[in-house]
């Protein structure tokens, strides 16, 4: 937990329009990284399960400079996950991720958050946490840093 911590707090800081040089980037290719990185640090927040480690395989993509090529699938089922070809990150919920949810749909309850506003239902489901991956990492950042860090431990 503490080095995906770490590996996102030094990705987020090299994100931006220019790079350590002060010379401009490409933008696309930003955005791609900026989106690949979410959703990577999403699948470890989240507790999902996977074929390889997303943080870590995003970490080997960017020190190649290839994060364009790095595929990352989310699936509902350890079943589905089979039959990829090989190099795709395939993740799917894994027992922790079924405590994260509880706790999720716990704190919605008691911290008063409504889920409309991020394009959700109450309660909060697997196929949510799967399909719309995007809405409940929104979802997420509306509670405090103490409540997400329980949500996360899903307890």
């Amino acid at each position: 937990m503490a080095i995906t911590l770490v590996a996102a707090i030094v990705l987020t800081g090299c994100i931006g329009g220019y790079n350590e040089n002060g010379e401009e980037t490409d933008a696309e290719g930003e955005r791609q990284m900026d989106e690949v990185f979410l959703k990577a640090y999403y699948a470890s927040n989240i507790s999902l399960s996977s074929n390889s480690d997303p943080i870590n395989e995003y970490l080997d993509y960017k020190g190649r400079g290839e994060v364009e090529k790095m595929e990352l699938v989310f699936v509902h089922t350890a079943e589905e996950a089979e039959g990829y070809e090989e190099g795709v990150i395939v993740a799917w919920p894994s027992a922790k991720t079924e405590r994260v949810l509880a706790s999720l749909n716990r704190f919605i309850v008691r911290d008063d958050i409504d889920p409309v506003q991020f394009e959700l239902e109450y309660p909060v489901t697997i196929e949510d946490i799967i399909d719309r991956w995007e809405a409940v990492d929104e979802l997420l950042g509306a509670f405090s840093r103490s409540a997400r860090h329980t949500i996360q431990l899903g307890i």
